[in-house]
């Protein structure tokens, strides 16, 4: 009996200590571990891993479609591409809430980019004037009659005034394939 009640102790003993080697902070929002199974007051909170095959037509909030699924994205969504850009064919994580038959992505980081991306990515620079805005800045923006995909991670640099419709601007980017993602947006004085 004694033996029994020391291996039961011991056993509870290492899996509590073992628990933090196991674990990554990738796994932890607010110091608590994500997982299947974790209630929130909205949901159950949740990491999924997959392959974007569609976006929204205008901007990158609303249903993205990720191996077959629908997630929700909103402008509060934390959207990280340190290894790829978001497009059709980039593979992602996605850390957020599902509720019922709702999944509301908090996070979506690109993991590894489009098969074909890392031999077309370059930095490129593109003067023109804006076309077209889209609400709340971030999304896909005209200018010069290129779509430019503005992020939160895009600076906006608006020495010589305001980013609006008409303005001349200065877009320094990466291009890969059909997408123009912009790391830096800066206003240029008008010609005269």
């Amino acid at each position: 009996m004694k033996t029994l009640m020391v291996t039961l102790v011991m056993g509870l003993v290492l899996g509590c200590m073992a628990w933090p080697v196991f674990s990554s902070e990738d796994d932890c929002v607010d110091g608590r571990r994500i997982g299947d199974g974790e209630r929130n007051p909205a949901g159950y909170r949740s990491k999924i891993y997959g392959t974007v095959e569609k976006l929204p037509e205008t901007g990158l909030s609303g249903i993205w479609i990720i191996d077959g699924r629908e997630f929700v994205v909103t402008e509060r969504t934390l959207l990280e591409q340190k290894h790829g850009l978001l497009e059709p064919g980039a593979y992602v994580e996605i850390k957020g809430i599902k509720s019922e038959n709702t999944f509301i992505a908090e996070t979506i980081e690109v993991k590894r980019a489009k098969a074909d991306a890392s031999y077309g990515a370059t930095e490129q620079k593109i003067t023109g004037k804006v076309e077209k805005i889209p609400k709340g800045t971030l999304g896909t923006w005209v200018i010069g009659d290129k779509e430019v995909l503005v992020l939160k991670d895009t600076v906006l640099q608006e020495k010589n005034g305001k980013a609006t419709l008409g303005s001349l601007v200065e877009v320094v980017g990466i291009k890969s394939g059909e997408t123009f993602q912009a790391g830096r947006i800066e206003t240029q004085q008008a010609i005269q």
